[in-house]
């Protein structure tokens, strides 16, 4: 079953307190406390950024409140915001909401605590580099007392470990960093010989590596790291050198239809799918083939013996034998031909490579992957989703989030103090 976020709320008036339950995320603006004494408008403030940076409602004359109320006065937004995400809620509840949403192809909130979502945590809380959730070799696992921790069984090959976690009334605080692992020939974990921080995370594969041909994996990383999804830069005059056999050219006859509906999609997903062509999910975890494919380990993993990648590389070849064959792990990015998608992405360095890795490098060093952390983080504080009116502020608060070494705490903190999210 999967969890749901729910936490309680004390609302304290004068010596009557009342408990109730909110189910996250989003809290409506506008929720007033009512109070004997005349509450100053920088406490409002202050109670609303609180509320808006940790997902509960403090009491009205709570000591939180009066060193916020403080900054405020003395004209520190940012200060006061730094207090509220100073709380753990901010990272229990509010980043963990926010990376929730990222780690499902449904983009639910209530999906299941996973290594996806404990490594956004921990890195926010430890004010890494943002870059490194898609270029790092490492993802978050918990020291808590009483969880179960075998590598293999309880993270590698299953969620027991976070589902456990998950349990637990605060999980942030117990966040490790941890080297990334995977299962060998022999069913044990080793290091990872080819990491891409969350794309190589198990909850990754689970979602976009299973079965298909890789490409929605391709599909899901643009999506959720660069809020642009498939149709929206899919380039109908891209080139089909990549485009792989099982795509029929001529579909119901019509090579017209091809070139008018498939041709778009599959120049972008099929020029870089080959960067995923060692990695498979199945029997319930992420398989890497040059780990996996030696000796009698062959079948383990279901993989073309000429090339070392994966077998649904090839799969109804026989549609279009005239296509592409992959050959190896080199991938090119396509989108960066039509001005619409180079002025969206903003592509800075290598834009086709060999392997996951530098695919993931060129994801994280794109203006996109800043401005889509900004566009979320907006959606997360103010309850809001992100519109066309909101290109400046994008730009400008992305270049601040690049600027304060991809911290997420300092980007929640500059987006929290926006008029619009105080409802100034």
């Amino acid at each position: 079953m999967k969890s749901k976020l729910v936490v309680g709320i004390v609302l304290k008036f004068s010596s009557l307190v009342i408990a109730t339950q909110l189910f996250l995320p989003g809290i409506s603006q506008g929720q007033t406390l009512s109070a004997t004494a005349p509450i100053s408008i920088e406490r409002q403030t202050a109670r609303t950024m609180f509320i808006r940076l940790t997902g509960v409602i403090p009491a009205i004359d709570s000591v939180v409140l009066d060193q916020m109320e403080a900054k405020i006065k003395a004209g520190d937004k940012v200060g006061a915001a730094n207090i509220a995400i100073a709380d753990p809620n901010f990272l229990d509840i509010v980043v963990r909401n926010m990376a929730t949403t990222m780690s499902n192809v449904a983009e639910q909130v209530t999906d299941d605590l996973s290594d996806f979502v404990a490594t956004v945590v921990g890195v926010t809380r430890d004010s890494l580099n943002a870059k490194e959730l898609l270029t790092g070799n490492y993802i978050y696992t918990s020291n808590a007392a009483g969880l179960p921790i075998d590598m293999v069984n309880d993270i590698l090959k299953s969620n027991n470990h976070y589902a456990a976690l998950s349990r637990m009334n605060s999980f942030a605080s117990t966040l490790v960093k941890t080297v990334q692992q995977i299962v060998d020939p022999n069913g044990l974990a080793v290091p990872h010989p080819e990491t891409a921080g969350l794309l190589t995370s198990r909850k990754f594969g689970l979602e976009h590596l299973t079965a298909g041909t890789n490409r929605r994996a391709v599909r899901y990383t643009f999506r959720e790291f660069l809020c642009r999804d498939i149709q929206e830069f899919a380039d109908p005059a891209g080139p089909d050198n990549m485009i792989s056999q099982d795509v029929d050219r001529f579909p119901a006859g019509d090579n017209a239809k091809f070139q008018a509906e498939c041709r778009s999609c599959h120049t972008m997903l099929d020029g870089m799918r080959p960067a995923f062509a060692h990695f498979d999910f199945s029997d319930n975890y992420v398989k890497n083939t040059p780990v996996l494919a030696n000796g009698t380990a062959a079948n383990q993993i279901n993989l073309n013996p000429t090339t070392g990648l994966v077998a649904k590389s090839y799969i109804h070849a026989d549609v279009f034998p005239a296509g592409n064959i992959l050959q190896n792990t080199n991938w090119v990015n396509n989108a960066t031909r039509n001005s619409t998608n180079a002025n969206y992405f903003g592509w800075r360095g290598n834009t086709s490579g060999t392997g996951l890795q530098s695919f993931a490098t060129m994801v994280a060093n794109s203006q996109s992957y800043s401005q889509c952390f900004t566009k979320r983080v907006i959606r997360s504080v103010c309850n809001r989703n992100v519109t066309g009116a909101d290109d400046g502020l994008v730009t400008t608060l992305a270049n601040y989030f690049e600027s304060a070494n991809y911290n997420i705490k300092a980007l929640f903190s500059a987006v929290a103090v926006q008029p619009d999210c105080l409802g100034e």
